[in-house]
């Protein structure tokens, strides 16, 4: 082996030792202040996840910081300035549209600090207009109001249009 290529291995190796003990540096306090974020975020509690994020606006550690940065920028777009572009999948209009405004509706209440101050009554309300001025139903408006919270209706519009649905409440959310 020349000199040159034993200089470079050595360089390399040495490179790789300092990031390696560099990465671990703080590694267990941002890890577990990261997920206890992460774990607010997934119990609905955006409130206080947006208050930690501003007390915390980076971490020591390289690797997590990386990590809670791509994290921190999806939440601010998701929830703050609202540009997140959603990609629906399913290749049909109504459940699209449908989905977009349950995506609104989780947007929306899950900003709200109070779990009291949360309703999904705007919820309904967004999907019954849709309902009606899409002609999916037969009901009328009012009746429609009156049965829409037993997601019935819904259901059969989302099943006639080839899908399974299955509605259920998480941490009080539709």
């Amino acid at each position: 082996m020349n000199k040159k290529t034993r200089n470079i291995i050595l360089i390399s190796f040495s490179i790789l030792i300092a990031l390696f003990f560099y990465g671990s540096y703080n590694l267990d306090n941002d890890r577990q202040r990261y997920r206890e974020m992460i774990s607010l975020a997934a119990n609905g509690d955006l409130s206080t996840v947006f208050v930690k994020i501003n007390e915390n606006k980076s971490f020591s550690n390289p690797i997590v910081n990386f990590i809670y940065q791509r994290w921190k920028k999806k939440m601010y777009s998701r929830f703050i300035s609202k540009d997140e572009v959603f990609e629906n999948t399913s290749g049909n209009k109504i459940v699209n549209d449908i989905s977009n405004i349950y995506r609104e509706y989780w947007r929306v209440e899950l900003m709200k600090p109070l779990p009291e101050n949360r309703t999904d009554s705007v919820l309904y309300n967004n999907i019954t207009d849709y309902i009606i001025s899409n002609k999916l139903t037969n009901l009328s408006k009012d009746s429609l109001r009156m049965n829409i919270r037993d997601d019935s209706v819904l259901k059969n519009i989302i099943e006639k249009e080839g899908f399974k649905v299955d509605f259920k409440l998480r941490n009080g959310f539709q």
